[in-house]
């Protein structure tokens, strides 16, 4: 099984930790999160006392996560960065895409 996409966990970088639903999906060992590395920041949310500036850098909500027979694959995932993807604007997303690769 393979799981990808915007999970809202705010795992932060410099805790290197997630908020409890991060914890409960990684409790008791089923589900396997294909750490990018290096971490590269997923997500856009304006600070409303710093225009311009994103209020969670430094985080990352958009995970894939493998189970089961998926876990045995050799398996990566990387946020992509785009020129530009960032700020948010009407003309791009909130969120960087997440691409992943394996060979099972």
């Amino acid at each position: 099984m393979i799981a990808a996409g915007d999970f809202n966990f705010d795992y932060d970088f410099k805790a290197q930790k997630g908020n409890a639903a991060c914890d409960a999906m990684m409790e008791g060992g089923v589900w396997l999160w294909l750490k990018p590395d290096p971490l590269v920041d997923s997500n856009w949310t304006d600070d409303r006392d710093n225009p311009g500036t994103d209020r969670y850098s430094g985080s990352i909500l958009d995970f894939v996560f493998v189970a089961n027979g998926a876990k045995s694959w050799k398996g990566e995932a990387d946020v992509i960065v785009r020129e530009g993807d960032f700020p948010d604007s009407d003309k791009t997303s909130d969120h960087r895409p997440i691409i992943a690769t394996f060979e099972p």
